[in-house]
């Protein structure tokens, strides 16, 4: 929980408060946007602004605007789409679930075979 905190206090603190009021494209980072996940400074975000968008998934790249196009409507499709790829095979979006070395999970795209030198393997595991 502390570094959702952290992270989402640092994004705030990254932007002058006018661009929040951006009414034509989404802004970088708007301080309701949870987020839930994030690797190398891109976030993977809950909007929680007023409307019809309330409780959507998106994403908030570390150099570009935010994208809550095509989001999933609620966390709770986005992990029971997750959880129907993991155990039955498929993907979440274009993303496919791989085994590396048969125990650690890894997403990517279609029809890759290996990551740096180790061999991918679909999951589920047949």
């Amino acid at each position: 929980m502390a570094k959702i905190v952290a992270h989402w206090e640092m994004c705030c603190g990254e932007v002058e408060e006018d661009e929040f009021l951006d009414e034509g494209d989404e802004p970088w980072w708007h301080p309701l946007w949870l987020p839930f996940a994030e690797l190398d400074g891109d976030s993977q975000i809950i909007d929680l602004r007023p409307g019809p968008g309330y409780g959507r998934l998106g994403s908030a790249a570390h150099d570009d605007a935010g994208n809550v196009a095509n989001a999933w409507p609620s966390l709770g499709a986005y992990l029971t789409e997750t959880a129907d790829a993991l155990e039955t095979g498929g993907a979440v979006r274009v993303w496919h679930p791989y085994l590396i070395g048969g125990r650690e999970l890894w997403w990517t795209f279609a029809g890759e075979t290996e990551l740096h030198g180790r061999p991918l393997h679909p999951a589920p595991p047949n």
